[in-house]
């Protein structure tokens, strides 16, 4: 009895992950929940592989965020080095092969799919039966037609609902902005998509044609989902958003009550999926083994165990498809989706093509202007270590962008709530030294006033051709105040063809995530990334 319950206690010992080979795997975010619940079960099951156990440890980390990490060899994350890279689609592997001198060192040939997900444009119900939903077939060729009407949705008799608007992720970040990518410029030309194709005034045109509809960009489809959802519940779904680029998973998610895990009543407006006609690529979260992972067998051991009914079960239960595009009995019951649908599936172009596709976007995109308002009434420790990460994420705005920056209290007599550190003008060097003037300063300070005065300034100057936005760097939010339900309702009631949208940057706070959701905006945490820019700036 002894000798068994010292074999039993030894092998739990074993499994605390002590003695236990440690498979690290960087997942893609939609995923992540989900692959964590196959690894604690993995864990109860007690296998082993390559001669021991093994613990799986599953690492949240953005497809672009990973794929640029393993470009530089995983130096300077807050992450371990993976053993497996699991991003959201196969295009981020095209991607590394295309940066990396063609990924022979880094990752091993013959990859498998863990599920699949394709991109969809969703669009409110009452929008899409405008459009002639379901018996007409859509894609961007109609997006193209409605951004570039000057009327708009009275194109198709409902002027009440103004501009088309879009919404889309950033496709140096996100997959589903990378996928929206992909599918204009296939729609641009013709599917004959070459190098040659991208450079075209032709293809040039039709997705800088499209890039003129957006509201915004992000680093995840969520940050519209929240939005479209406060909308929805104040009954002006159709105000905010005419359309997402988005994976098929989070649109029937987003009509069943649920955005990033957290379960809601079921919208009043829901989103319909739009099979783009012109063909969609196909999310199909790749599983990557490193060619540096001394742990092979474990890593496979784990993909089998994926395949095994239980946990396929719950990938069909999560709303995505097979790994061969199959739609499961659980996913067949969500509403709208069509398990017929895509008719045309895109793969992803080759390595140079999809590299030059990148670079065009960003000549291509919507130009941003933004307002950096700056609480300086804070700790100098925290508001010295958020500005330095802020400044050098300036390189992420291109040629054309505008930013300026405010700082608040106001110093001086000025009868002013804000002092002008410097007005809104091209970016460049000149920004940079401006943010990093910025010093702490002591004494009380309300958030309230000097964005109301950002608000109606950036409004004042409004540019329909950019992305108009006000970016809030407050590292002690505080409560909520007095004036705080006052203000959201100003930001919520702006004046539609010239809203101002307010992100915000500072501790988790339920005060800045309201104001940011007031805003049509997203909250950010400066310490949560080291990829700053990519959380704050890939938003505009």
């Amino acid at each position: 009895m002894l000798l068994t319950g010292g074999l039993v206690a030894g092998s739990a010992f074993a499994r605390t992950g002590l003695a236990c080979q440690r498979l690290v795997i960087a997942s893609s975010s939609e995923k992540a929940g989900m692959l964590k619940d196959f690894a604690n079960a993995y864990d109860r099951a007690g296998r082993s592989a390559g001669g021991g156990c093994v613990r799986v440890v599953i690492d949240e980390v953005n497809s672009g965020n990973a794929e640029r990490a393993l470009e530089t060899g995983w130096r300077g994350q807050p992450s371990d080095r993976p053993d497996v890279w699991s991003p959201a689609g196969r295009a981020w592997v095209v991607l590394l092969e295309q940066r990396s001198g063609g990924g022979g060192a880094l990752i091993r040939p013959g990859f498998e799919s863990l599920f699949q997900s394709p991109l969809v444009i969703g669009i409110p119900e009452p929008m899409a039966a405008a459009l002639g939903y379901p018996g007409k077939q859509l894609g961007w060729s109609d997006v193209f037609g409605l951004v570039n009407s000057p009327g708009g949705w009275a194109t198709v008799g409902h002027p009440e609902w103004g501009l088309f608007k879009l919404g889309k992720t950033n496709p140096t970040v996100s997959t589903s902005g990378l996928h929206a990518l992909i599918g204009t410029y296939f729609a641009a030309a013709g599917g004959d998509l070459t190098r040659d194709a991208v450079a075209s005034a032709r293809v040039r045109g039709f997705v800088g044609g499209v890039e003129k509809g957006v509201v915004h960009y992000g680093e995840t489809a969520a940050d519209f989902l929240h939005n479209l959802r406060d909308a929805d519940d104040r009954g002006s779904a159709l105000d905010y958003i005419s359309a997402i680029a988005i994976e098929e998973k989070e649109l029937t998610d987003y009509n069943a009550g649920l955005i990033t895990g957290v379960r809601q009543a079921v919208p009043r407006v829901p989103l319909v999926p739009i099979y783009p006609k012109e063909g969609t690529p196909v999310a199909d979260h790749p599983y990557v083994v490193l060619k540096s992972s001394a742990h092979q067998a474990a890593a496979r051991d784990f993909y089998d165990f994926m395949k095994e009914p239980a946990q396929q079960a719950a990938m069909d239960a999560n709303g995505f498809r097979d790994r061969f595009g199959r739609t499961g009995e659980s996913a067949r019951a969500r509403p709208f989706l069509n398990s017929s649908q895509p008719a045309l599936v895109l793969e992803p172009p080759p390595g140079p093509t999809l590299e030059a596709m990148i670079v065009s976007w960003q000549v291509l995109r919507k130009r941003a202007r933004v307002l950096i308002l700056v609480d300086t009434a804070a700790a100098s420790g925290p508001l010295s270590d958020a500005t330095a990460k802020l400044a050098p994420a300036l390189s992420g705005f291109e040629a054309g962008d505008q930013a300026g920056v405010w700082v608040f209290p106001a110093s001086g007599s000025a009868n002013l709530s804000y002092t002008e550190v410097r007005a809104l003008s091209a970016v460049g060097d000149p920004l940079r030294r401006a943010l990093e003037t910025v010093r702490p300063t002591h004494g009380p300070s309300d958030l309230v006033a000097p964005l109301r005065a950002a608000v109606s300034a950036m409004s004042a100057s409004y540019d329909s051709t950019a992305v108009n936005a006000i970016l809030l760097m407050e590292l002690s939010p505080g409560s909520p105040g007095a004036g705080d339900e006052q203000l959201a309702r100003e930001l919520r009631n702006q004046d539609q063809a010239r809203f101002v949208r307010v992100f915000t940057v500072g501790p988790p706070s339920q005060r800045l995530a309201g104001i940011a959701l007031a805003g049509r905006g997203a909250s950010y945490q400066p310490g949560s990334t080291t990829h700053f820019l990519d959380q704050v700036i890939s938003s505009f």
